[in-house]
């Protein structure tokens, strides 16, 4: 009878190393782009209030927040803090986001938030089953300036009782110039029926994966890191090799698209990917 205590020790720890975390995050544009380190939207899942991500400008409506994971999860509820919570006084200098829209693949759940620095447990409506999503805001509570850029604290998702991000990924969520501005999905091939998709993860793993009917082949994985702020692939077949990323952007619809191309001995990789299908 004694093992029983035992037993359901190693199956809780078990269960919570195996519990998904979120694998990438990405917005459309952040505050002081000069020093990204600072707004840089990793701060939405490191669960401390002092750090923060904010949106290039007032208009916080025509930003897009997006994150995912290695594999399907279902959200239950997410704990948010709004605003600039490093202090009261930038609380009140900065715009607080009121109200998101939480968008994937199997619906969506509007998240209303109150005017005050502390985390906020919202719960689904219904749960969300997916592997990527997406934010949307959808009001403000406004700041003494009516030019003031608007924040967020922090967004994590749980899984019933189960956080996915946290200080968990404390290690993870360090900001790499040139690495970090290549987390998220890239899609590859025809506008609106993308053949492939190319995703780095917060984890150093990267995965290259056919979409849609038109896609081929089986998924390939591999892992990357920074050295001396040089991008370097672990490639099956290849072994390692240094890529040299190029990001571009481009505007329509009022909507910015940005381009990722690996150039160098890259293999299956060299093409040009971008992040919308």
């Amino acid at each position: 009878m004694r093992a029983w205590p035992l037993v359901l020790l190693l199956l809780a720890v078990t269960t919570a190393e195996a519990a998904p975390k979120v694998g990438w995050v990405r917005a459309s544009g952040q505050l002081d782009a000069s020093t990204p380190s600072r707004y840089t939207p990793l701060h939405l899942l490191d669960g401390v209030a002092s750090t923060v991500w904010c949106s290039r400008g007032a208009d916080a409506l025509s930003e897009t927040l997006s994150f995912g994971f290695a594999e399907p999860v279902t959200l239950t509820r997410v704990d948010v803090t709004t605003g600039n919570a490093a202090s009261d006084e930038t609380f009140h200098a900065f715009t607080r986001v009121r109200k998101l829209l939480l968008r994937g693949p199997s619906g969506t759940a509007t998240l209303v938030l109150e005017d005050r620095p502390e985390a906020q447990s919202v719960p689904l409506p219904k749960p969300l089953r997916g592997q990527a999503f997406t934010l949307e805001v959808l009001d403000t509570f406004p700041a003494e300036d009516v030019l003031a850029a608007a924040c967020l604290a922090d967004f994590l998702p749980f899984s019933g009782t189960t956080p996915l991000a946290g200080a968990g990924l404390t290690k993870q969520l360090r900001y790499q110039p040139g690495g970090t501005e290549l987390l998220g999905v890239w899609y590859g091939g025809p506008v609106g029926a993308p053949d492939s998709s190319l995703t780095f993860f917060l984890d150093g793993s990267w995965r290259l994966s056919p979409e849609g009917p038109s896609g081929r082949g089986k998924p390939l994985r591999g892992s990357f890191w920074m050295k001396a702020g040089e991008l370097w692939l672990s490639i099956p077949g290849m072994g390692k090799v240094q890529a040299h990323p190029r990001l571009t952007a481009s505007e329509a619809g009022g909507k910015t698209t940005a381009s990722l191309t690996l150039e160098g001995q890259v293999g299956e990789l060299k093409q040009t990917f971008r992040d919308r299908r």
